[in-house]
C-alpha cells in the first residue's frame, strides 16, 4: 500500500506494520537476553534526555502559573503588596505605550469610523426591517404548525390569493 492510500480502520481492530526493512524475530535496540546493544543505548540516552528536558519545562510551567487562592492566603502582606503594585506598573505601562504607540488603523476601518454617523441610522432601520422580517416568518411558521396545514404564508405573512 502506497503513502498516498488511505486505509479504512474499524475501532475494534488493531494493525500493526512493524518497522520498515526489519526482519521478523530481530529486536531493534537490544540483544535476547534484553540488554541494550550500542545503538540501544544511544537510543534510550535519547529518550531519557528528551524526557528529562521535558519534565523541566513542565515543571517550569507550573511554577510560572498564577497562584491560586490557596496560595495567596499563604503569602504575606508585603509580597501581595509587591504583586499589586506590580500588576498596577504594568496596566500604566501598557496604557502609556499604546498612547504613544498607537495601532495603526487600515484604510477599510478609518473608512468605516468616518461613516458612522451615516451609517448608524440605516443600519438601525435594516436592523429593524430584518426584525419585523422575522418575526412574521416564525408567526407563519407558528400558525400553520397549529393548524395543521398551511393557512399562511410564511414569507409573505398572509395567505396567498
Amino acid at each position: 500500500m502506497s503513502d498516498t492510500e488511505f486505509m479504512i480502520t474499524r475501532d475494534d481492530e488493531l494493525y500493526h506494520h512493524g518497522v520498515k526493512g526489519q526482519k521478523w524475530g530481530i529486536r531493534r535496540y537490544q540483544n535476547k537476553d534484553d540488554s541494550l546493544i550500542k545503538s540501544g543505548k544511544k537510543h534510550s540516552t535519547k529518550i531519557s534526555n528528551f524526557l528529562s528536558k521535558h519534565k523541566e519545562k513542565t515543571v517550569a510551567k507550573k511554577a510560572s502559573k498564577t497562584p491560586t487562592s490557596k496560595e495567596i492566603s499563604k503569602l504575606t502582606d508585603d509580597e501581595l503588596k509587591k504583586r499589586i503594585d506590580r500588576m498596577d506598573l504594568e496596566i500604566k505601562y501598557k496604557s502609556k505605550y499604546s498612547e504613544l504607540h498607537p495601532a495603526k488603523v487600515s484604510a477599510g476601518r478609518k473608512f468605516l469610523k468616518s461613516m458612522t454617523g451615516v451609517t448608524t441610522s440605516s443600519l438601525e432601520k435594516a436592523g429593524k426591517n430584518i426584525g419585523g422580517q422575522l418575526a412574521t416568518y416564525l408567526a407563519g411558521e407558528l400558525t400553520n404548525k397549529i393548524a395543521g396545514k398551511e393557512v399562511v404564508n410564511p414569507k409573505k405573512g398572509q395567505k396567498d390569493k
